[in-house]
């Protein structure tokens, strides 16, 4: 039974075969008929001088109208992972062990080496100076508390002295400037009297003296004396009205201003000391204060330090990968020529700045440039293909993942393209240059004519228009709608149907 179905099947596979020969054979036959057509109309429209000339006519073809733009780009690593050196506080980055260019790296791999030994020596300084300013603290804290309590004894001291100056100045007011006035005044009157003493006993003498006639020489040497003792006397009393006119009018006011003064300043002085004992107390508790603050920022610029410590003493790479010099933006490699200077050893490196990238390269992607006047021409979710710069031959299929909203440049916006490699297909290396071609329109058979043999009026070039060649061997006009372009083809919309005769020029009338 199962053979007799075979050879049932096996007949109707070779009826159905033969069909399609025989259909196949004359559409051929059919198609070779009006290529003959045409080359014989052609043949005669190519020599127009000949007794009654025909014109040169072109029929409309079935074209496939596939217009594509070419967009350039680079292969990007997405996973690609930027490196820099992010201290807060310390800027003096000196390489003495620089990484290596196009190094397969290991994840936590030390890729780079610093010079320590100035931010250690700088850490050390600061813990010297934290040291000195716990010693400050302490005895400006010891300071603080003698002065808290000797605050109430020298308050009582202050005013225990100011109320012996007052009880002073009022003395000498009450009782010393008087008193001094008197004894000068009992001092010179001592003197008035002496000289009056002097000079009865003299006169005294002289009476009784004269009484006798003769004055015998013991009487005269009294007489003599009692006269000396006299001048004396009244010479003393001279003097003793000058001392007392200068004690009175010049040395006793002088010493009464200078009392005064002096009590004034005492008494300023006291009222100064009186508000600058308590501001004194303070300003050392607010010195406490600021050298507690300044140890505060000193702590913590030593943490910020010793964290920037902990970060250059290992720069490890963070996942397996190939080591680059440099950055890549949208995939475009910025290059090491601007990192040889800073990527020896002693080069140095400033502080946040992106100078190394590894790439894991276990996905790539295309970085594409788009230019303004082609975004419309493309869209997200497209078919492109693919061509990497070293091997061109080779077309990859891609599509198009994401096209920005915004320009990445100046009328340039970004595409990212996704593609997969062929099995064997070595990986690019991120930053290889590449190129994708994206179609912009397609259309199968679609009806098409020679760009030279579309019109335009004059006063309006957005018509269209052809001239065609009628049954009766007549020119006519015809307007037509046209589409895209392909090459030296137009798509042709409306207006022309297959087998119509078009003019390449239009008829003499």
């Amino acid at each position: 039974m199962n053979s007799i179905l075979q050879i049932i099947l096996l007949s109707f596979c070779q009826v159905i075969i033969f069909t399609q020969v025989v259909i196949a054979d004359d559409n051929s036959s059919k198609s070779t008929q009006v290529n003959k057509n045409q080359s014989t109309v052609s043949e005669k429209s190519t020599h127009p001088g000949e007794g009654n000339a025909e014109p040169e006519i072109v029929f409309p073809e079935r074209k496939t109208i596939r217009n594509t733009i070419t967009l350039k780009g680079f292969i990007e690593d997405p996973d690609a992972v930027s490196i820099s050196i992010d201290t807060q506080n310390w800027s003096d980055l000196r390489v003495s062990s620089p990484p290596v260019h196009g190094k397969t790296i290991k994840k936590d791999e030390i890729i780079l080496k610093l010079d320590m030994e100035k931010i250690r020596n700088h850490i050390q300084v600061i813990s010297h100076d934290l040291t000195m300013l716990d010693l400050n603290k302490e005895i400006l804290q010891a300071e603080i508390k003698l002065a808290e309590e000797l605050a109430s004894l020298e308050k009582d001291e202050i005013n225990r002295f100011e109320k012996y100056v007052k009880e002073d100045y009022n003395r000498y007011h009450e009782i010393y400037l008087p008193f001094d006035k008197r004894s000068a005044e009992m001092s010179l009157k001592r003197y008035e009297e002496n000289l009056a003493y002097t000079a009865e006993e003299l006169n005294q003498l002289k009476k009784m003296y004269q009484a006798d006639d003769l004055t015998e020489e013991t009487e005269e040497i009294i007489l003599q004396r009692a006269q000396n003792q006299y001048e004396h006397a009244k010479f003393s009393l001279e003097a003793a009205k000058i001392r007392n006119e200068e004690f009175m009018n010049i040395q006793l006011p002088r010493g009464k201003t200078a009392t005064d003064a002096n009590f004034n300043r005492e008494r300023l002085s006291i009222k100064t000391i009186k508000k600058i004992k308590p501001n004194q107390l303070n300003r050392k508790k607010l010195e406490g204060k600021k050298l507690v603050e300044e140890r505060k920022q000193f702590a913590m610029t030593k943490a910020k330090i010793e964290k920037d410590l902990k970060i250059m003493e290992a720069i490890k790479s963070p996942s397996n990968g190939m080591l680059f010099w440099g950055t890549f933006d949208r995939g475009k490699w910025t290059g090491g020529n601007s990192f040889k200077t800073k990527l020896r050893k002693g080069g140095v490196l400033k502080s946040h700045e992106d100078i190394l990238t590894i790439c894991p390269s276990k996905k790539i992607q295309a970085r594409i440039n788009l230019p303004e006047k082609d975004l419309h021409q493309v869209k997200i979710g497209s078919k492109t293909e693919l061509k990497l710069t070293a091997s061109d031959d080779l077309k990859i299929k891609s599509s198009i993942r994401s096209i920005s909203k915004t320009p990445v440049d100046p009328g340039i916006f970004d595409l990212t393209a996704d593609f997969v490699l062929p099995k064997g297909f070595t990986s690019p290396v991120p930053g290889s240059a590449c190129s994708i071609e994206c179609v912009t329109y397609y259309r199968e058979n679609a009806i098409t004519l020679p760009s030279s043999v579309i019109k335009s009026d004059d006063d309006s070039p957005e018509s269209k228009f052809v001239y065609v060649l009628t049954k009766k061997g007549k020119q006519q006009r015809k307007n037509i709608e046209i589409g895209k372009k392909s090459g030296k083809s137009v798509e042709i919309l409306s207006g022309i149907r297959m087998g119509m005769k078009v003019l390449k020029d239009k008829l003499a009338d």
